[in-house]
């Protein structure tokens, strides 16, 4: 099963990405487009720890989804307050609790990654983070875009 786990939110200057339960992700882009009036990513971290998880509960309730598969989003953006590039995480593992992340890149799943990456390597990351997952067990695996 493939789907869309990153959504480009303009007006808020923001990319929200997602792993785990499909789905999920598109709930929650909707909910904030249509529902929050703000101006950028510093205030959607304002009321997302309180807000994600309500909706997962409803989600999970909604799609008979069991209690040990989870989801995590991620918000990536400009700073409204600053300038500066904010990213922050929320993990349904965590009740959605906001994580900052430290500016820099990160790789999910692991990869081999060269000494210094650049976009042309990216094709070559992703049929190294292939070969990892497939040399894992089935159930073990984490997969590229679902």
């Amino acid at each position: 099963m493939y789907t869309t786990k990153a959504f480009i939110v303009p007006h808020l200057h923001l990319i929200m990405a997602g792993t785990g339960v499909a789905g999920f992700l598109s709930r929650w882009f909707v909910r904030l487009n249509d529902n929050f009036i703000v101006r950028g990513i510093d205030r959607v971290n304002d009321f997302a720890p309180t807000t994600l998880p309500v909706l997962w509960q409803a989600y999970k309730e909604e799609l008979s989804i069991k209690d040990d598969l989870m989801t995590t989003v991620y918000h990536f953006g400009f700073s409204e307050v600053t300038g500066l590039i904010h990213s922050f995480a929320y993990r349904s593992t965590n009740n959605f609790r906001s994580e900052q992340i430290p500016y820099g890149l990160r790789y999910k799943p692991k990869c081999t990654i060269p000494e210094n990456p650049s976009p042309e390597h990216i094709t070559d990351m992703m049929e190294s983070q292939r070969s990892i997952q497939a040399s894992k067990p089935e159930k073990e695996r984490l997969y590229i875009g679902g």
